[in-house]
């Protein structure tokens, strides 16, 4: 293949999903979709540049930074990180880490040894499937247990049993199915009783909790609160690492530097702070909303006789509604696409986008009506001129 021809592929594809995207509802629960303002930072100068994260001294002397001409950049290293620190009323921010999977990392290899322990949720329960057993805890060498659920939300009382008999060095709350709040200050009083240090992993709900709605897990006794920051989180593709205290904070951020992290992308830095300071203004609406527009969406899909779980429980806490995942559910999500409904296998789905461009309840009710349609059969390309 030549330059050219490659080039013209390319533009294709890029066209091609630039019209696809443009055409649909994407209620995939784990994207989300930046301001302009945020998205030109994207490609700003910065996006070619390089910085150090704690550097070594230069023959004896303390440096700010291995490369020259970073002044400016390390402002806004210092910008996102006092917003976070505002956003989320905590003692310590780390934005270098470049995904959420990367953040989840950090926190086992800062607070964990070899052969320790660590109690999360278990992934086909809710909890996040880089913590099963063969991924990041076979990674760093530590064992792992897994904390009891129902509702795909972790039981306090038989969570703070295994915390109290298996004696874990780091429990982690949070998930990839999270509809409900998490037991923190149940399960902080046991990690207190073992000398445990107690997480929770924030990616599908950073949003809601900078909003003040579903939980605020720092408040309740947690002591680090890591994710992504694109899911309710409306920012740039990347992660975050938040410790209620600058100790804590600082401990586990020693194993980032050239261990998990080397160029930490200080235009992706730059978006995340910029999405910060309009959290800071607009957060607490936006957090309403999402919530509010997750169970106008699970009610109506619910009457429309779509499988919607949890109705006695009032569907939902957060951006996500959950489905039964039937046996047909694979070709019904095809079908969808092709209505240009955009779902996850998984049986999520989530409002944050829909409300980021400005949905509300009533809004939700023809999503769940179109929704439906294509659910019972009816021809995804006349649901789709609708």
């Amino acid at each position: 293949m030549g330059g050219v021809r490659a080039a013209s592929l390319l533009k294709q594809a890029l066209d091609r999903h630039e019209e696809l995207r443009s055409r649909s509802l994407s209620l995939i629960p784990s994207e989300n979709v930046m301001s302009p303002e945020a998205r030109r930072l994207l490609s700003a100068d910065l996006a070619h540049r390089y910085t150090s994260l704690k550097p070594r001294p230069l023959h004896g002397q303390p440096v700010e930074d291995y490369y020259m001409g970073t002044r400016w950049s390390r402002e806004v290293i210092r910008v996102c990180e006092d917003a976070a620190r505002s956003l989320f009323k905590c003692g310590y921010a780390d934005v270098s880490l470049i995904s959420g999977h990367i953040a989840d990392l950090a926190m086992v290899a800062g607070v964990c040894k070899h052969g320790d322990k660590i109690a999360v949720v278990e992934p086909l329960s809710g909890g996040y499937p880089g913590f099963q057993r063969e991924k990041i805890p076979s990674l760093l060498g530590v064992d792992v247990v897994y904390l009891p659920t129902k509702s795909y939300t972790p039981v306090a009382e038989e969570a703070a049993s295994i915390v109290r008999r298996e004696k874990p060095k780091l429990v982690v709350l949070g998930g990839s199915i999270i509809l409900f709040p998490h037991p923190v200050r149940e399960l902080a009083e046991a990690c207190s009783e073992v000398g445990a240090v107690l997480a929770y992993d924030g990616s599908h709900v950073l949003g809601l909790i900078a909003g003040g709605e579903f939980q605020l897990p720092l408040d309740e006794g947690a002591h680090l609160l890591a994710g992504s920051t694109h899911k309710t989180l409306p920012g740039p593709q990347g992660g975050i690492l938040l410790a209620s205290s600058r100790e804590l904070g600082e401990q586990v951020s020693e194993h980032i530097p050239h261990k998990l992290v080397d160029n930490p992308h200080l235009h992706r830095i730059a978006a995340l702070a910029y999405t910060l300071a309009e959290m800071l203004e607009y957060s607490k609406s936006y957090a309403r909303q999402v919530v509010s527009n997750a169970r106008a969406l699970a009610r109506a899909l619910d009457e429309s006789g779509v499988p919607v779980l949890f109705r006695e429980l009032g569907y939902t806490c957060s951006h996500q509604v959950k489905l039964e995942v039937t046996e047909d559910y694979l070709e019904k999500a095809k079908r969808l696409e092709q209505a240009h409904l955009i779902i996850d296998l998984g049986g999520r789905l989530g409002t944050q986008e829909l409300t980021r461009r400005g949905m509300k309840e009533k809004e939700m009710e023809k999503v769940a009506e179109l929704f439906s349609r294509v659910w019972r059969g009816e021809p995804p390309e006349k649901v789709r001129r609708e």
